[in-house]
């Protein structure tokens, strides 16, 4: 294969990312289990002073995750980083099949808030970047660069918002019955689309990118830190 064909290779691989990390988007927002999970949590044996806490430890473990998720990104690249969020997507599914005590449910929280962290900004910073390295290698305009993020932008909005129609509408008629076996096949939905999104993400294309968010973090840090021992 000569550089010609390496390169129109990487041109055709960077512009199919946008549409994976689209179906990404549309994967990893079905949570068919969502609609119900009040009443899953009271059949596994959760009360309701403990479902209270759940959302807490949800925003702990998510503001904890967001800014190294961040760096990392920067660090490692965009796609690693989303093979890690889908991972820990697959994991909070596969804990909340078995979950059956306030601990158990309390991990699986703490993965998926985990790889909300990870997902969150990392889709959209592919993307860009993807688009960037697009239009430098076709040598385009660059309000076409602006141009186009914010027409994928916009699709990724929409695919985010049209699982959270369908799918509260599919959960509430598998629900009627509020039995283990309708709780399961929800998940099973959710699992499926998860194992999906993971076959999807191995098929994205790294992006060339600049570390800013991690050099951003540490410099807010250093002044912080700065200010406090001046004064």
């Amino acid at each position: 294969m000569n550089d010609s064909e390496i390169e129109h290779k990487r041109l055709r691989s960077l512009q199919r990312n946008p549409q994976i990390i689209l179906w990404l988007k549309v994967l990893v927002n079905i949570k068919m289990i969502n609609i119900v999970f009040s009443l899953f949590y009271l059949h596994r044996g959760i009360t309701l002073s403990e479902i209270v806490w759940l959302p807490v430890i949800f925003a702990i473990a998510n503001f904890s995750s967001e800014i190294l998720s961040s760096c990392f990104a920067d660090t490692y690249g965009r796609k690693r980083i989303l093979i890690l969020a889908i991972l820990c997507y697959l994991a909070y599914w596969i804990i909340y099949i078995q979950a059956g005590s306030f601990l158990l449910f309390c991990f699986g929280t703490v993965f998926y808030a985990v790889s909300s962290a990870l997902f969150s900004g990392t889709d959209e910073a592919l993307l860009y970047d993807s688009i960037e390295e697009s239009c430098t290698r076709t040598a385009c305009e660059k309000d076409e660069i602006e141009k186009q993020y914010k027409k994928y932008n916009g699709w990724f909005h929409a695919a985010r918002r049209y699982p959270k129609i369908i799918s509260p509408i599919i959960g509430v008629l598998l629900a009627k019955t509020q039995t283990e076996a309708v709780f399961l096949h929800l998940i099973y939905i959710d699992v499926a689309a998860s194992i999906l999104a993971l076959i999807l993400v191995f098929r994205l294309v790294e992006a060339d990118h600049k570390s800013t968010v991690c050099t951003t973090f540490t410099q807010v840090i250093t002044s912080a830190v700065r200010v406090i021992t001046q004064d």
